[in-house]
C-alpha cells in the first residue's frame, strides 16, 4: 500500500483554493448561478432576487452581512484573499473537501452544490445533492468536526428537523422546469444528514485535485461517507414509519404527507448510494476498497 504524506498547511490552502475555483467553474459552465471562487450558490443572482422578492432578498443579505462583520471577510462578493482566509478554518476546509470528493464520485448522477451563504447561516445547510435524473434536490448535509458535544448537538438537531419540523428548507435551491432546465427554486421537506471527520483525518487530506484520480484517502473518505449516509437514511426511514404507526391524529393529513415525502427522498437516496457503493467499492464484499 502506498502511504501519502500529509500536505503542508500553506500548500494545502493553495491547492484547495484552486480546486474550489475549478468546482465553481464547472457549475457555472452547467448554467448554475454560483460564486466562481467558492462554488457556493450565488444568492445575489437576479433570478434569485426575482424568486425571493426585493424585500426578502434584502433581509437575507443583511443577515449574511452581520456574519461578514463577525468573520471580517466577505461571503457575498468574494475575492481570492477571502477564500484563502476562510480556508484557514478547519470547518470551511471540511465543507469544501466534502463537496470536492462527492464531485469526484457522484457527478455522473448528482449535481453537487455548496449552499448559499444564507442557507448555510440560517438553515444550517452546507452541501446539497441535486438528482440529474429526477431534477429534484434529494437531501442536505451539515458537516461537523470531531467535537463530541457539537456532534451530539448536530445529531439531535437532525432528528428534530426531520421528524418534528418536516425536514430542512433550502431558500436558494433549484428544480427542473418543464423544458428540462434547472431553474432557481425554494425547496422544502429535505432530509438533513450530518457528517463528521476528525481533525487528524482532515489535516492528512490533500487539496483534492478534481482532475486527478481519487487518492487512497479520498477513497476511504467516500467509502465511509457511503456507509454513514446509508445508515442515517435507513434509520430515518425506520423512525418515520414508527412515528406514523403510532402517531394518531397529529400525523394525519398534511403532516403525514410531509413525513412520507421525507421518507421517500431518504429511501431513494439510500438505494442510489447502495448502487454507487457496489460499483465503486463492492461494499457487499466486506473490507474491500
Amino acid at each position: 500500500m502506498r502511504f501519502e504524506r500529509a500536505p503542508s498547511a500553506e500548500r494545502k490552502i493553495e491547492s484547495l483554493a484552486a480546486s474550489s475555483e475549478e468546482f465553481g467553474e464547472r457549475r457555472q459552465n452547467e448554467g448554475f448561478p454560483v460564486q466562481l471562487l467558492t462554488g457556493r450558490i450565488d444568492m445575489l443572482d437576479p433570478a434569485f432576487r426575482e424568486l425571493r422578492g426585493p424585500w426578502q432578498s434584502d433581509r437575507d443579505e443583511r443577515g449574511v452581512q452581520e456574519k461578514e462583520r463577525l468573520f471580517k471577510t466577505s461571503l457575498l462578493q468574494v475575492n481570492g484573499s477571502d477564500v484563502e482566509k476562510r480556508l484557514r478554518n478547519e470547518g470551511e476546509q471540511f465543507e469544501l473537501i466534502t463537496a470536492l470528493i462527492l464531485e469526484k464520485f457522484l457527478s455522473r448522477r448528482f449535481v453537487v452544490l455548496r449552499s448559499s451563504p444564507h442557507d448555510d447561516i440560517q438553515n444550517g445547510v452546507d452541501t446539497v445533492l441535486l438528482d440529474k435524473e429526477t431534477g429534484k434536490i434529494v437531501c442536505a448535509f451539515d458537516e461537523v468536526g470531531d467535537d463530541k458535544a457539537l456532534l451530539d448537538e448536530k445529531e439531535a438537531r437532525s432528528a428534530r428537523t426531520n421528524l418534528i419540523k418536516g425536514g430542512i428548507s433550502l431558500d436558494y435551491g433549484f428544480r427542473k422546469d418543464k423544458n428540462g432546465k434547472f431553474v432557481p427554486a425554494s425547496v422544502e421537506n429535505l432530509p438533513l444528514f450530518h457528517l463528521a471527520i476528525s481533525s487528524k483525518d482532515l489535516r492528512e487530506m490533500e487539496g483534492c485535485d478534481l482532475n486527478a484520480d481519487p487518492t487512497h484517502r479520498e477513497k476511504i473518505f467516500f467509502r465511509d461517507f457511503l456507509k454513514i449516509m446509508m445508515g442515517q437514511a435507513a434509520a430515518l426511514q425506520d423512525a418515520i414509519l414508527e412515528q406514523m404507526k403510532g402517531g394518531g391524529a397529529a400525523l394525519r393529513g398534511e403532516r403525514s404527507l410531509v413525513l412520507w415525502e421525507i421518507k421517500e427522498r431518504a429511501e431513494n437516496f439510500e438505494k442510489t448510494l447502495e448502487e454507487v457503493g457496489d460499483k465503486e467499492f463492492g461494499l457487499s464484499e466486506p473490507g474491500r476498497i
